[in-house]
């Protein structure tokens, strides 16, 4: 074997090695009425990975690599929830339904002074 036809299979070699251990987490996020949570927020705890639930309730967090993580979901107005998973090799499927929080227990008075002409 020629020293061009070594550096191809090192080549080839490093780059299915590189590509070894990742997946991809998906899945979708609602409410506990089954309503999609638009914007909502799905993370990896301790890392920077993280993806937006989009229109259709839907996220993607690709090129993951094999471990032990806590997949967080959070939106406004919602409990967060979080997921103890375990990557090996293969793509995961994570649901997630967040349930209402009641952040506001007594009611608002707002106060005002109507302006004259001279203020």
């Amino acid at each position: 074997m020629n020293t061009n036809g070594l550096l191809v299979l090192a080549a080839a070699l490093m780059l299915s090695l590189g590509l070894y251990g990742q997946s991809k987490i998906s899945g979708k996020v609602t409410n506990e009425e089954g309503e999609i949570l638009v914007g909502a927020v799905v993370k990896l705890l301790n890392s920077n990975r993280g993806a937006v639930v989009d229109k259709e309730g839907n996220y993607q967090i690709s090129n993951v690599r094999d471990g032990d993580y806590e997949l967080k979901a959070s939106f406004f107005g919602y409990e967060a929830s979080v997921k103890a998973i375990s990557v090996q090799g293969e793509d995961k499927v994570i649901d997630f339904s967040l349930n209402s929080t009641f952040f506001m227990q007594e009611g608002v008075e707002v106060y005002g002074i109507r302006a004259d002409e001279k203020t």
